[in-house]
């Protein structure tokens, strides 16, 4: 008998490149958007600490942030400070759900 012949897989058609290549970007984008709370929370909490000092004198710093698209926003730790560094104000908050 001889060898067995090795099965080469036919070329993708055009239909399933083009699903290849719409589908990959969408799935991407869907994980991104399903963890980007977790992947923003910390930057989210940065930009508004940065926007804060230049606006006012003294510092804010936010604590915990933890976003969520389905639980409720909540916000652990914050303290308010003056230009000494002196607690002024300590907070925290909780948020309805983004959906």
């Amino acid at each position: 008998m001889d060898a067995p012949e090795e099965l080469e897989k036919p070329p993708l058609g055009k239909g399933k490149r083009l699903a290849f290549a719409l589908g990959m970007p969408l799935a991407l984008l869907a994980v991104f958007l399903l963890a980007a709370p977790l992947l923003l929370g910390g930057a989210a909490g940065r930009a508004v600490e940065d926007a804060f000092a230049e606006q006012h004198l003294g510092r804010l710093e936010l604590g915990i942030v933890d976003l969520a698209w389905t639980q409720p926003q909540s916000l652990r730790g914050g303290r308010l400070l003056d230009p000494e560094g002196q607690t002024v104000a300590t907070f925290s908050a909780q948020l309805p759900t983004l959906l």
